[in-house]
């Protein structure tokens, strides 16, 4: 296993895609992001290519704002789209308002429109308020689940996977009434 840029490098001269894609896969996001951090912006670009992109991903939103700039502007349009589509909500959000505008614009207009408006709306909230924080993502479950089936699929991983943490789950009844749990 990888453990330091020097690692990582040799592995990209050796184009050693299996040990790239093994490093990302089986260890803590976190933790390859910290040791990608010691290398330049379009070596990391050519790590996470390796990846499959839901690991590229998880391990760019580890990355100090600085380097998610860098890295994020070293990438083609394309992919900067694509990587936008499948963050987090609220973490796309940030990262666009850090762009420059020409740049942001231009890569929201080959998003999906759906995920474009989910962008602007959330960016327009001031800093510091509940708007700017929180996402605008949700799970939805089938009515008929028995409790406590609902909570333990809220905290599956497959559901949970791009979401944020869930801090409140609210149940509705038929007449759509909604009540803590």
């Amino acid at each position: 296993m990888a453990r330091s840029a020097e690692d990582i490098r040799d592995m990209l001269a050796h184009r050693d895609t299996r040990g790239l894609r093994l490093f990302i896969e089986d260890s803590h996001p976190g933790r390859v992001a910290e040791a990608l951090a010691q290398l330049e912006p379009a070596e990391i670009i050519h790590v996470l290519r390796h990846a499959r992109k839901s690991d590229a991903i998880e391990v760019f939103e580890f990355f100090s704002e600085e380097t998610q700039e860098d890295i994020f502007e070293g990438m083609a349009r394309k992919e900067m789209a694509e990587f936008l589509e499948e963050m987090a909500s609220d973490d796309r959000a940030d990262l666009v308002k850090r762009l420059k505008p020409e740049l942001a614009e231009s890569v929201l207009a080959l998003v999906a429109q759906v995920d474009r408006e989910d962008i602007r709306r959330l960016s327009s909230y001031r800093e510091g308020t509940a708007g700017a924080i929180m996402t605008t993502g949700y799970a939805c479950l089938p009515a008929a689940l028995p409790w406590p089936r609902p909570w333990n699929a809220c905290a599956s991983r497959p559901l949970t996977a791009r979401r944020s943490t869930m801090y409140i789950l609210w149940m509705t009844t038929a007449a759509s009434s909604a009540s803590w749990n």
